[in-house]
């Protein structure tokens, strides 16, 4: 299981790493509708975000909010102004690698008692705050 957790949070924070840095082909110099598009979707995943960071969040809490932050930013993509499935494929990709992962274990047991499962919530956090930055929201 540690193994398991230790692979997701190095695959989470990878994959989100190569996206701020622009590698892979990701397109990063969107028009003004795109960066408020990215921002605006960015936004309102803030509060999942924090419910993965909660020192009290469980796995099947985990699994809920990386579903609700994958959807909303699926949600928001928009060919007209650049912020495309395409430009999130890394981070959805992540996401999904992270729910695979945690798909096993028991939905109520604390993410803090999971192997590893402290160094998941900081990774979203960093994760989340590279992409904040990366378009420069605010």
């Amino acid at each position: 299981m540690r193994r398991t957790i230790a692979t997701v949070t190095v695959l989470l924070a990878a994959t989100l790493g190569l996206t701020a840095c622009g590698e892979n082909g990701v397109n990063v110099n969107f028009d003004k509708n795109g960066k408020e598009k990215a921002c605006t979707a960015l936004n309102s995943v803030k509060a999942e975000v924090g419910e993965l960071t909660d020192p009290n969040a469980t796995v099947g809490s985990a699994q809920t909010r990386l579903a609700d932050i994958e959807q909303k930013l699926t949600d928001a993509t928009d060919t007209k102004t650049g912020f495309t499935k395409s430009v999130l494929a890394p981070v959805t990709g992540a996401l999904d690698s992270a729910s695979e992962q945690l798909k096993d274990v028991d939905p109520a047991k604390p993410l803090s008692e999971v192997p590893g499962g402290a160094d998941v919530q900081t990774k979203v956090q960093s994760a989340y705050g590279s992409l904040t930055k990366l378009f420069k929201c605010s």
